[in-house]
């Protein structure tokens, strides 16, 4: 019978549970082995909530009576798990006809915990406590058992799902085992799976059970599995939900929380995250936040991640906006103006790495979103403090900074219906982008900007909030931007009120003597545009060798002109460039040139025979490795299914950085000297010997 029940084959009779039960009961003072593993085995499968607090006690029965069994405890554990899953979705029923039954008659009813506790036992449980020291035994009698581990942990997590009192229980008794399980086990994924869903209910349901043990074991299961998207998003929605309630504490609780994680979760790792994750909406978007409110906290944690690379993160998303959330994009908006705050350094790697073309191209893809366009000039107004970023997006003799000002305050009136808090940094960041030591250059940029357009801005702003400023307002956050402390992450309050006025820096940055920089023409599209308006970046290659992936100590001080250059753009062939031009011929000889079959006689070209012990002569090996045939294959795909196949080639050409051979040689030598040893020819040796 065991071997017929199965997901796609269930016998869903329930004479087959109580057949089930009454021999596990008749058999209850001398257990049969093979019985008990076959009888859980089906009550796994099957998952009936006929009589679930029996099938749950008899689970617990095994555990308690086999205990010199591993096999059977594993397998008593893993039918635990799924039968209190099966109680857990009983409870969520429960839950929702209650609520639809009291809003049916005009009643706000909810679903206590009182009365989940009291559904619970009505259905006959064991009672919290009992069943979780039971299983944290098991664990503690085997810590080296992978499976088992594993087992547990899932069992645990399926258990605080039904009451407080669990919860409670497994996350305030039994945090020993728990750490000494993810401690041995490590590199297991069910381990690390399941501590984060038991670590992510705690953050939803009970943050007031949140302790320094539990956000070490956050930050080492994180710390195990950077690659794994589910448990990444898990723990790092857990955090973010920790650093909130830290930062709403007015007892020091934020500066222990942030030192505490810190320690246990070098900054280097978040950004590997962000690193392995960056098309992961996701992971990406609570990932922000965490880093916001981290490196929000001090001077010194800021410092750390922009050493760390940070800046990465945010400008990769912005690169991707097409693809990720608003949610996402705002939050890398918020980081990127974290980081920026007076911080020259990150300042010089946000320039190098593209990243006003990149603020421009989120502002553009996620133009209808007003959380996104409020953060996204909150970070314009911080990064154009600095004058080399300011050189690269405006300039008074080039005609595109009057269209880009006008059209920032044109998004402006757009959104401020939305949020209030986005005029004034809009302002901000025009008074930001015009200041100019010259005082003529100055005062042709801020007369271009529209004040009709501020005043109808402002119009619309008093029909909807209970704001009362006027244009003098906005005069005076554009003449002070640039001087200005832009820390704060409001004005307005969401009602229109004035929080407060950016004060001025302690030590406002001396205007540079000359102004001689490198413009670069970024003009920003419409609002409504659409498609690509820019090349890809791949930010994250070259900021490896900056610190991504390794420690803060390690990170080196200064951006080479070679990095740069890998900055904006130079990218590389999957394979070495030799090969890389061979296979650009070969591909440009078939689909351009059409030569059939050029690029299948490239890719199974072989080397010359060899003989074998026998003295049989063998067909010689591959001269294209498994892993270049590997890496080539998908661009071999990408030139069959393009509808132009020029320009595709002409792509992966730039995009690789490699020209296609020109000259192919036929001889044997020519590919032994591109997979290493040239071999020359006998009449061309010939010719290069002189005459005795």
């Amino acid at each position: 019978m065991a071997d017929v029940v199965s997901p796609d084959c269930r016998l869903c009779d329930p004479g087959l549970v109580d057949y089930i039960i009454e021999q596990l009961d008749r058999s209850r003072n001398k257990l049969n082995t093979l019985t008990v593993e076959h009888a859980l085995a089906i009550l796994c499968v099957l998952r009936a909530p006929h009589r679930v607090s029996e099938q749950i006690r008899h689970c617990l029965l095994v555990l308690r009576g086999l205990k010199s069994e591993p096999h059977l405890c594993v397998r008593a554990l893993v039918t635990a798990s799924e039968l209190y899953e099966v109680v857990a979705n009983l409870v969520n029923r429960e839950r929702a006809a209650k609520q639809s039954t009291g809003s049916y008659y005009g009643g706000g009813y909810t679903f206590s915990d009182d009365d989940q506790e009291a559904f619970v036992s009505e259905l006959g449980l064991p009672p919290a406590g009992a069943d979780v020291q039971l299983v944290a035994t098991v664990m503690d009698l085997y810590t080296s058992n992978r499976k088992l581990a594993g087992a547990a942990l899932r069992t645990f997590a399926a258990m605080a799902k039904i009451t407080r009192k669990h919860l409670q229980d497994i996350v305030a008794g039994e945090v020993r085992p728990i750490s000494n399980t993810l401690h041995e086990h490590a590199k297991s994924r069910s381990v690390n799976l399941h501590v984060a869903e038991l670590i992510l209910l705690v953050a939803k349901t009970r943050t007031d059970l949140v302790s320094d043990g539990l956000m070490m074991m956050a930050c080492k299961s994180l710390r195990s599995s950077t690659r794994d998207a589910e448990i990444a998003c898990n723990i790092l929605v857990s955090l973010r939900t920790f650093l909130q309630k830290a930062s709403s504490d007015s007892d020091g609780g934020p500066a222990a929380v942030n030192r505490s994680l810190a320690q246990a979760l070098p900054f280097d790792v978040l950004v590997r995250v962000g690193d392995t994750h960056h098309a992961n909406s996701g992971v990406v978007a609570p990932l922000c936040h965490c880093m916001n409110l981290q490196a929000a906290a001090s001077k010194e944690y800021r410092d750390d991640f922009v050493n760390a690379g940070a800046i990465a993160v945010p400008l990769r998303i912005f690169d991707e906006a097409e693809v990720h959330t608003p949610e996402a994009c705002a939050a890398a908006a918020q980081i990127l103006k974290v980081l920026l705050t007076e911080s020259k350094k990150a300042a010089s790697q946000f320039l190098d790495a593209g990243g006003p073309r990149l603020l421009l191209n989120v502002l553009s893809k996620q133009s209808e979103s007003s959380e996104v366009v409020h953060r996204c000039f909150a970070a314009l107004a911080v990064a154009a403090q600095f004058v080399p970023v300011r050189w690269a997006l405006v300039h008074p003799e080039l005609p595109h900074t009057f269209t880009f000002l006008d059209q920032i305050l044109r998004v402006a009136e757009v959104h401020v219906s939305s949020i209030a808090d986005v005029l004034p940094w809009a302002c901000l960041a025009v008074g930001a982008l015009t200041e100019c030591e010259h005082e003529e250059s100055q005062e042709i940029m801020r007369k271009a900007i529209n004040e009709d357009l501020l005043q109808s801005t402002l119009t619309k702003m008093r029909s909807h909030y209970s704001f009362r400023g006027d244009l003098d307002f906005c005069m005076q956050l554009i003449n002070s931007a640039a001087s200005c402390d832009l820390s704060d992450v409001a004005i307005l309050t969401e009602d229109g009120g004035l929080l407060k006025m950016p004060a001025p820096r302690v030590e406002a940055p001396e205007p540079p003597k000359s102004f001689h920089a490198e413009t670069v023409v970024l003009v920003p599209e419409p609002v409504k545009v659409q498609g690509d308006w820019h090349e890809p970046l791949d930010i994250f290659g070259p900021l490896r060798t900056l610190g991504v992936g390794a420690s803060a100590a390690d990170f080196g001080a200064a951006i080479t002109q070679e990095q740069i250059a890998v900055l904006r753009g130079v990218s590389s062939a999957p394979v070495k460039q030799p090969v890389a031009a061979q296979f650009l011929r070969a591909v440009r000889d078939e689909y351009l040139e059409g030569k059939t079959g050029a690029v299948e006689t490239f890719m199974t070209r072989r080397g010359p025979p060899e003989e074998g012990d026998d003295g049989v002569l063998y067909e010689g090996d591959f001269l294209l490795t498994a892993d270049e045939q590997r890496a080539l294959a998908p661009f071999i795909q990408r030139m069959q299914d393009s509808s132009d196949k020029t320009k595709e080639f002409t792509e992966i050409e730039h995009r690789w950085n490699v020209k296609a051979q020109e000259d192919v040689p036929e001889e044997p030598g020519f590919f032994a000297s591109v997979f290493g040893g040239a071999v020359t020819s006998p009449d061309a040796k010939a010719e290069a010997e002189p005459d005795v």
